[in-house]
């Protein structure tokens, strides 16, 4: 087995723990939230916030 893969399953393993701990915490997966969109909005206490999804895979949170 390559070095490459060997590493990516280990991140996938990895991932896959972090995902079961977050679910027990209570997070939800971005992935249900964006429901293969880019952008999100959000209500809160009155006000609506857009969630976005960059290229980068990094969220951007806005009012």
């Amino acid at each position: 087995m390559r070095p490459e893969t060997k590493h990516s399953a280990q991140h996938l393993d990895d991932s896959s723990a972090a995902r079961k701990e977050n679910t027990r915490l209570g997070a939800i997966d971005s992935r249900t939230l964006f429901r293969n969109e880019d952008v999100v909005h959000i209500d809160h206490q009155g006000f609506t916030y857009t969630l976005r999804k960059t290229r980068n895979g990094k969220l951007i949170l806005t009012k």
